[in-house]
């Protein structure tokens, strides 16, 4: 006995069908990746804020600092003290600020910068040479090695491994870390360290030093930063990113009108 198939013939789906399908489908996908994609450029796309923050001078008795440390050296002693205890920046750190911008403007006058962006920069990264239970002693030196936590690749941190010279100044065999009261990694202090101090030593744990080598850092390729560009390319290089370069922005600005 045969056996007659009596279900209706399965219809055979178009290349034509197919193709009305899956196009829709593809450009859907496309668009959604055009979005992410947008979002993500936008988010990384360099924050330029509406004015820098005004580029404030201290007053000087001389443009060359005096060597060795202690309070004063090239700085006006009352604006020291004036400045510090309506900005609660310690005198030294103050100092340090301030002798950087000193020397940056004979050197460089176009660019403008004013030891407040620095001692923004400087409140951000240690509390001005304060944080893991630091201070600043008379020579401008921590009294505690301030370090970053290890460049090893983890916790969004680049890779960096030390070199000899890194090893000898954080102790650490393996992997690079940030130092100091302004917190430069190796390699960068190795390109920009600068004597600030005219000591002969060139020490990222010396605010002298340091602050001195941020302002050669920030008014790198002949940047001003008395405009809106300059200043936020200038901080945004030193840290990429913007909740970064807004959080200097606020806090230079603050100091700005303290001191004023």
């Amino acid at each position: 006995m045969s056996i007659v198939d009596t279900r209706p013939a399965r219809k055979k789906r178009s290349r034509h069908t197919m193709w009305l399908v899956t196009v829709p489908l593809l450009i859907a996908v496309v668009v959604a990746f055009a979005v992410v994609y947008q979002s993500v450029w936008t988010t990384q796309k360099m924050l330029v804020v509406k004015a820098p923050p005004l580029a404030l001078t201290p007053i000087a008795t001389s443009v060359e600092p005096v060597g060795g440390g202690g309070t004063g050296g090239g700085i006006d002693a009352a604006w020291l003290q004036n400045t510090s205890s309506a900005t609660g920046i310690s005198v030294r750190a103050l100092e340090g600020y301030g002798k950087a911008q000193l020397l940056i403007t004979a050197e460089a006058p176009g660019c403008k910068l004013g030891w407040n962006t620095l001692a923004g920069i400087g409140w951000i990264e240690t509390g001005h040479g304060t944080t893991r239970g630091s201070v600043l002693l008379p020579d401008g030196r921590t009294s505690k090695l301030i370090l970053g936590p290890a460049l090893d690749g983890t916790k969004g941190t680049r890779a960096i491994k030390a070199t000899d010279a890194d090893t000898m100044a954080t102790g650490d065999p393996d992997w690079d870390h940030a130092a100091g009261p302004m917190q430069f990694i190796g390699g960068t202090w190795a390109r920009w360290g600068k004597d600030g101090n005219r000591d002969g030593l060139i020490d990222r744990n010396n605010i002298d030093d340091a602050a001195y080598s941020a302002a050669h850092y920030l008014c790198a390729g002949g940047r001003d930063l008395s405009t809106a560009e300059g200043w936020s390319k200038a901080v945004h290089s030193y840290n990429h990113s913007n909740k970064y370069v807004l959080a200097v922005n606020k806090r230079a600005n603050l100091y700005a009108m303290g001191a004023s």
